[in-house]
């Protein structure tokens, strides 16, 4: 890695996690309604992407941290919902983000049955596929899943995303939208 771009990574590291140590969130890329981006970086992996495996449009599909493409394996949606959650939709599927609770799975699923993403209060999304922002700073978030408590975490570059104990300071749980 050359030294400027190994000094903006510190910049960048630095910049998104000053509020750790005062204790203050400022704005970030999820808002409280609809929005997308062309791909939502790691902290720990710059050159990393939330990537839904091959683009697969199946339930149960992997979701990963994988080179940045800008391909739509890497686009991301999200619809905000009263009380500060969100549906998070990887990819190109119309699936949403999904922490299977029983053995920690990340992957893309139907909205649950009944589910009115469009709805204020979510109409009826479960709570293993809703997220809130544990923590944000400078358009970089740490999220949270509203079922388990547990926050979203790149594995490495190549990898597929698991859960883990919130930390902001893990900055493999940091995400930039």
């Amino acid at each position: 890695m050359s030294l400027v771009r190994r000094a903006a990574v510190a910049a960048v590291a630095a910049a998104a996690l000053a509020g750790v140590a005062t204790g203050t969130a400022q704005a970030d890329g999820l808002g409280s309604t609809a929005g997308s981006s062309s791909s939502v970086s790691n902290l720990a992996y710059q050159n990393g992407s939330l990537d839904v495996q091959n683009d697969g449009q199946g339930n149960g599909t992997r979701v990963g941290t994988f080179g940045t493409n800008f391909e739509p394996a890497q686009s991301v949606r999200w619809f905000g919902f009263e009380g500060n959650t969100f549906a998070i939709l990887p990819g190109s599927s119309g699936k949403v983000l999904d922490l299977d609770t029983s053995n920690g799975t990340v992957q893309i699923w139907d909205a649950g049955p009944g589910a009115d993403l469009g709805a204020a209060n979510g109409g009826g999304l479960p709570s293993n596929q809703r997220w809130r922002k544990y923590y944000s700073n400078n358009g970089w978030s740490v999220l949270q899943n509203v079922a388990t408590g547990q926050c979203l975490k790149s594995n490495g570059v190549g990898a597929y995303l698991s859960v883990a104990a919130c930390n902001p300071s893990d900055y493999s749980q940091v995400w930039h939208f």
